[in-house]
């Protein structure tokens, strides 16, 4: 299955260059977001006694880049993990999410074996929640670049040749517009382990575009291990015969 889109558009019977598509669909996008965060600005006085976090994307992501480099404290889903390999390292092991949940009311909704990679750093001596975060921050960054490689994979010169830098353009584009997606910059600066699933579903797109059926199951299994609930695309491939993504993904379980 060949994907590819060509960098040009139709305006008036017009085709526009590949270089204004990509400058018209940038300021498209990036236009509502800064009238949200001018508004989020004006309204930021009255809205910061109240709500204890970035209103506006520009905020959160200044916020973040801000975070990188001392590393973020926060654990959203670190501290929870964390406990959960204390109690697994334990005597009471065999009750894992009741000791977690009615005794001491800690919300941890993973499987157990999402715990793996803790439990890997642990063995190390690297485990606490601002290696964590580090992780997180070349995770963000690894997603961001896989999604300007799918933009760049996609926006393909035509067979007439369109100027390069359309293509370089809207990959360029991709990767910035991660850095603006509100929920993957509040899942850095909250410490959540839902930027690894993001990785691995981007991940699992590239393997898809590239023809890796057996890797893009892969990813979708290793993301399964933190969020079950993605096995629903096992199904999928069941019934439509995608034998070797079927494949991966039990071989990631």
């Amino acid at each position: 299955m060949n994907f590819s889109f060509q960098p040009t558009a139709a305006v008036d019977g017009k085709v526009l260059p590949g270089i204004k598509v990509a400058a018209t669909i940038a300021a498209v996008s990036l236009l509502p977001i800064l009238l949200l965060s001018l508004l989020g600005r004006h309204y930021a006085g009255a809205l910061h006694g109240r709500i204890p976090f970035e209103l506006t994307n520009f905020d959160a992501t200044a916020a973040m880049l801000w975070s990188v480099l001392p590393g973020s404290s926060h654990g959203d889903s670190w501290l929870p993990m964390m406990h959960a390999l204390d109690i697994l390292h334990g005597p009471d092991r065999n009750s894992l999410y009741e000791k977690l949940f009615f005794g001491a009311h800690v919300r941890f909704q993973y499987p157990p074996t999402a715990l793996l990679p803790l439990h890997l750093l642990s063995a190390i001596g690297l485990l606490s929640v601002r290696i964590l975060n580090a992780i997180n921050s070349l995770t963000f960054l690894c997603n961001a670049a896989a999604v300007g490689f799918l933009a760049w994979r996609l926006f393909r010169p035509s067979p007439a040749g369109q100027p390069f830098p359309a293509r370089s353009a809207m990959a360029i584009l991709a990767g910035a517009a991660a850095f603006l997606f509100y929920p993957l910059v509040r899942a850095h600066l909250l410490g959540q382990i839902q930027l690894w699933i993001d990785f691995l579903f981007t991940m699992t797109v590239v393997c898809w575009l590239l023809e890796k059926r057996l890797a893009a199951g892969l990813m979708i299994g290793l993301a399964c291990t933190i969020k079950p609930q993605m096995g629903a695309l096992l199904l999928w491939a069941l019934l439509w015969r995608e034998n070797k993504f079927a494949a991966g993904i039990l071989a990631g379980l």
